[in-house]
């Protein structure tokens, strides 16, 4: 409660009530100095109209009381003295509600997953003197020929090559080129074929022909120093076929057969024998340990 001290009656006559209008601060009807000075204005109509004594004007009267209270003169926002102003502001600070915001928390967006690495390059084939047997047999069947001098090589210094064989009489034998006429095969280099690849199949036993009629007589092979030695349980041995039992072999018979794997038979060929027989002939593709066996006893 303000002090009783500081409340006027509003119904008062003449100018108190003017006064409590405009210069009590906590008038709860007026807070605006305009509208004080408004009715101030009012009253000084009627003193002109109503008495044709001399009066003190209002404003002197609100000058004076505002003096004896020591109050300032100067206007504060909104038209209002400075005093009322600061006393009116004083009482809104106390009555207004606080308002509390709420706490504003601002989030970074989440940051994008890493792209996914590049796969990797598959690793560079190895090259044929790195290859297992098995790796450098199926470079030479996957190429169909072989593609470089390096796989050639390899295949050269493994002994994987096309020997030729055939069958006579249920007997199993090998031609052998007897460049050191001793009558067997000192090393795999004697194996009539051994350089042959799959692109030039019976490519040594096509250099026997010759006079190029397309077909090798026995005359021929004897003239290369080629024999036909007996193989037994894997192994070459020192027993010979007699060439003049043969008839010759048509360069015509050659088949190629088509073989995906990586050793075996990669193609035959007809022998004809002098009793109109013919014995069959294939040309196969060996590894490094058919080889080894194969001479073990030479």
């Amino acid at each position: 409660m303000w002090p009783s001290s500081y409340v006027q009656n509003q119904h008062v006559v003449g100018n108190q009530s003017l006064y409590n209008t405009a210069y009590n601060p906590f008038y709860s009807n007026t807070p605006s100095i305009f509208d004080a000075l408004l009715m101030l204005s009012q009253q000084l109509q009627l003193q002109k109209t109503e008495t044709t004594q001399p009066t003190q004007p209002i404003w002197q009267k609100i000058e004076q009381t505002q003096s004896a209270f020591g109050m300032s003169q100067e206007i504060g926002p909104n038209g209002m003295k400075q005093e009322m102003y600061s006393a009116y502001q004083h009482q809104e600070l106390e009555t207004a509600p606080v308002v509390v915001e709420d706490e504003v928390v601002v989030s970074e967006p989440p940051s994008p997953p890493p792209a996914p690495e590049p796969p990797s390059p598959p690793p560079p084939p190895p090259s044929p003197t790195e290859m297992t047997d098995e790796q450098l047999t199926q470079a030479w069947v996957d190429a169909g020929s072989v593609p470089n001098d390096d796989l050639g090589d390899a295949l050269h210094d493994r002994g994987l090559a096309d020997p030729y064989e055939v069958d006579i009489d249920g007997k199993k034998y090998m031609f052998v080129s007897d460049k050191n006429d001793n009558k067997k095969a000192d090393d795999q280099n004697e194996i009539l074929g051994i350089n042959d690849t799959k692109d030039n199949l019976f490519a040594g036993m096509k250099s026997l022909d010759l006079n190029q009629d397309g077909k090798v007589t026995a005359e021929e092979m004897a003239t290369s120093k080629v024999l036909l030695n007996e193989v037994v349980n894997g192994q070459l041995t020192n027993n010979l076929y007699d060439l003049s039992n043969i008839d010759g072999l048509d360069l015509s018979t050659f088949n190629a057969v088509d073989n995906k794997n990586a050793t075996g038979t990669f193609g035959t060929f007809d022998l004809a024998l002098k009793n109109g027989r013919t014995a069959k002939g294939t040309e196969t593709f060996e590894d490094q340990k058919y080889f080894e066996r194969l001479l073990a006893t030479a």
